[in-house]
């Protein structure tokens, strides 16, 4: 962004930016005093990121402290937020990186410091809350200002841990913070400083290790080693000091930063002395006597939240949420932005707090960016810390889950494709194990998974079904397809997921064919309602699949033809197109399987002859030619898919397979009822008005004058079948125009064609070039 000016400021240079905005050293032309703006980017100025940057805002300005960076100013301008601070030119982190500890005293005054700032800001009823090097600014006086109260919490202000989200920074969190309680305090301040101090003196945090997960188990469980292990000069005092400070339990430790100045005094005296006296001199810190110590083994057993409570005695994983600001200057090239201004290096995004997402499908990453941003909080490599806890054990890493998609969805989803990206296979296990101890959460991931990123969520599921398929098979019986509004949120993701390898599509739909009968409706619906899309999207894969199953799965394709009209597919294409371009043999198998098995192999060959006529007429070929159906078996299923009530199929398709072929009405002309053959090539019986060119019944009981009014007798044709004829399924056409001398003549002529003799069912054509050759009558 480049600038100018902003709210009258004068812009000088560039000192860092990031996604979230920008950092800039500007003048103040009134006083000419160098100053430190920051900017938020537009796509951030709204939600819980543009509250936290007013809070800072709010909170640094009600605190007048030398140890607290000044807020010269703020507002809006054009859009942009900015905050004007004062200007400093490095801070404790880049210090540190510098020299790796601090002299004894410097870091007895640092943290005397600090703790004057916390002092100011409690007795304010504000509570920091991410105490680090970063946002321990130093002058070139030497002075500390602490600086970046954007995630405080103050008595005066909404609190941001009224959702239970957990902030702050893993190496130096309390562990009050890290189980996300609502009621943090000054006491975790503390604690943040005893961390600080321990890393000031020693060069490493108390607690380190290669996963947040690591970190976390130390602070919660771990013991810090003392630092006389590190240094013979560290006065024990400072030992004593920085043991009270990391208390696990808050009512153990310094009680108000007021105390904790007292000893650090003392230190400061202790230490002045001179080294000969430090390392001899045990002194205990004075409010040690007033603490109040707990007895009991395990403090935060009964504290901490559900997902922090140990599981056979192994303390549960946490994942860490981080306030979305934090990366306010992520992607920043200069590594010193924060060294340079009175905003802290948190901005430059180079800190600790950094998110993995690379390696991420970039729609899922700017979904999880989108995301946290909105709802301010963003996590540190949650998914290689469930997958580290999952390798100890597996119902911590599941609890951990569990609890981190309570806290958000969309982190869950982030710590899912994050331990998809590690390691497949472990986390195709873990889901696994999931879909048996919880498979509501699995359903939650998978369905969110879904709709950020619907290939990656795919493959995920793809590698459950490699993993696993009866569980994963039981797990959409029982739970995901279980109830109505699956269709909805399964169907992209089982045609997707079908679409990643085929071949465990096809046993996962060989294992369904065999139980098909005992699954419940919702399950057939979603599934069937999956393949037909499949069908209608990706012929290539369906055809792959088609073959692939084995005929265990034909009641699955059999009953696909029942999903056809509500989607406005024919299943039936996959049929043809198979029998077309792969393997014709593995349709006539099929089909024949599935007339034998009954309704439904007539509707397939009924839908499959209206769209390809002559292509359903050579597979019928070869299934009469076979024999490997009963002609009576052929002609059911014709009859029950002329009725069919789902498939909206008429006569006139019966008659485009049987009049393709003269060998099919010799196979099956005798099995096919009469009644059928009558209603080919014509509507039912009694639709329309008469005389519209419509087949139409008239009754031989009629009233001749009633009937012979509505009929007109310019032309007239009658089509009859003699039951001596069955067998040959002769069907005749008889002009009879010429004999309708009068009205009257209408009677005779019906007593004619129907006698004792013969069964005749008589129809009407009003109009001639209505009737065509080709239809069954011309066979």
């Amino acid at each position: 962004m480049q600038m100018n000016q902003i709210g009258g400021y004068e812009i000088i240079d560039l000192v860092g930016e990031g996604g979230q905005g920008a950092v800039y050293r500007a003048q103040d032309p009134s006083s000419g005093q160098t100053v430190a703006i920051k900017i938020l980017s537009h796509s951030s100025s709204d939600g819980e990121f543009l509250d936290r940057f007013q809070r800072e805002a709010s909170i640094m300005a009600t605190i007048r402290h030398p140890n607290v960076v000044e807020v010269y100013d703020h507002g809006e301008e054009d859009g942009k937020h900015y905050i004007v601070t004062e200007f400093v030119s490095d801070n404790l982190e880049e210090t540190l990186k510098r020299r790796k500890t601090l002299p004894l005293a410097r870091a007895a005054s640092v943290a005397t410091q600090i703790a004057s700032a916390l002092e100011v800001s409690h007795n304010a009823g504000i509570t920091h809350r991410d105490i680090k090097p970063a946002n321990v600014l130093i002058n070139d006086s030497g002075d500390v200002k602490l600086t970046d109260f954007g995630i405080a919490t103050a008595e005066s202000l909404d609190s941001m841990t009224s959702e239970n989200t957990t902030v702050g920074t893993p190496l130096y969190m309390s562990p009050e913070q890290i189980q996300g309680s609502p009621n943090i305090d000054g006491r975790s301040d503390l604690y943040s400083l005893g961390c600080l101090l321990y890393e000031t003196v020693v060069g490493s945090a108390p607690f380190e290790g290669n996963s947040t997960y690591e970190i976390f188990h130390g602070h919660i469980k771990g013991t810090h080693e003392a630092l006389t292990e590190h240094s013979e000069e560290a006065p024990e005092l400072l030992d004593s000091i920085i043991a009270l400070l990391l208390k696990k339990e808050r009512d153990e430790r310094y009680q108000s930063a007021s105390d904790l100045i007292k000893d650090l005094m003392e230190l400061k005296e202790l230490i002045a002395t001179g080294p000969s006296d430090v390392s001899r001199t045990r002194v205990m810190p004075k409010v040690l006597g007033t603490q109040k110590i707990s007895t009991q083994n395990t403090p935060y057993s009964q504290g901490l939240p559900k997902w922090l409570i140990p599981l056979g005695g192994i303390i549960g994983l946490i994942v860490i949420l981080i306030i979305g600001g934090v990366f306010f200057l992520s992607g920043s090239g200069n590594s010193n932005v924060g060294a340079a201004v009175g905003i802290s290096n948190e901005l430059s995004g180079d800190s600790d707090s950094n998110r993995t997402s690379e390696n991420l499908p970039p729609s899922a990453s700017k979904e999880i960016s989108s995301g946290s941003q909105s709802k301010g909080i963003s996590f540190q490599k949650p998914g290689q810390d469930i997958l580290s806890a999952y390798a100890v054990d597996p119902m911590l890493a599941i609890e951990t889950m569990t609890n981190l998609v309570q806290l958000d969805p969309k982190e869950g989803i982030h710590a899912l494709f994050e331990m998809d990206q590690t390691n497949m296979d472990l986390t195709a296990e873990f889901l696994g194990n999931l879909a048996m101890e919880n498979p509501d959460l699995l359903k939650t991931l998978l369905e969110h998974g879904a709709d950020s990123d619907l290939g990656v969520t795919a493959r995920i599921l793809n590698n459950l079904l490699e993993v696993d398929l009866d569980l994963t098979l039981t797990f959409f019986r029982d739970n995901a397809l279980s109830h109505p509004g699956s269709l909805a949120l399964y169907e992209p993701l089982i045609v997707k997921t079908f679409q990643v390898d085929h071949r465990n599509a096809a046993s996962f739909l060989n294992k369904v064919g065999i139980e098909y009968k005992s699954f419940n409706e919702t399950f057939r619906y979603v599934l069937g309602n999956s393949l037909v899309n499949l069908i209608s999207q990706d012929m290539e894969t369906s055809i792959d699949l088609f073959l692939e199953t084995s005929r265990s799965a034909n009641p699955l394709w059999s009953d696909l033809i029942r999903f056809d009209g509500e989607k406005g597919i024919n299943s039936g294409t996959l049929f043809l197109e198979n029998h077309k371009t792969a393997r014709p043999e593995i349709t006539i198998e099929r089909l024949e399987d599935i007339i034998r098995e009954g309704d439904n192999g007539g509707s397939y060959l009924l839908t499959m002859a209206g769209e390809d006529p002559t292509e359903t007429s050579l597979i019928l070929t070869k299934i009469v030619e076979a024999q490997n159906v009963s002609p009576s078996e052929i002609a059911n299923a014709l009859r029950s898919g002329a009725y069919s009530t789902w498939n909206g199929v008429d006569y006139n398709a019966i008659e485009e397979i049987l009049h393709q072929n003269p060998s099919f009405v010799s196979y099956i002309g005798k099995e096919i009822d009469p009644q059928i053959w009558m209603d080919m090539a014509m509507p039912w019986p009694g639709l329309g008005s008469y005389g519209e060119g419509i087949w139409s019944d008239i009754p031989l009981d009629h009233t001749p004058g009633d009937v012979a009014s509505q009929v007109s007798f310019n032309e007239l044709l009658v089509k009859t079948l003699d039951p001596s004829q069955v067998e040959d399924a002769v069907v005749s056409i008889q002009d009879i125009t010429s004999d309708m001398k009068k009205k009257d003549d209408f009677t005779s002529i019906l007593e004619k064609l129907s006698g004792e003799d013969r069964f005749v069912n008589s129809y009407f054509l009003m109009t001639a070039d209505k009737f065509y050759e080709n239809d069954i009558s011309a066979v």
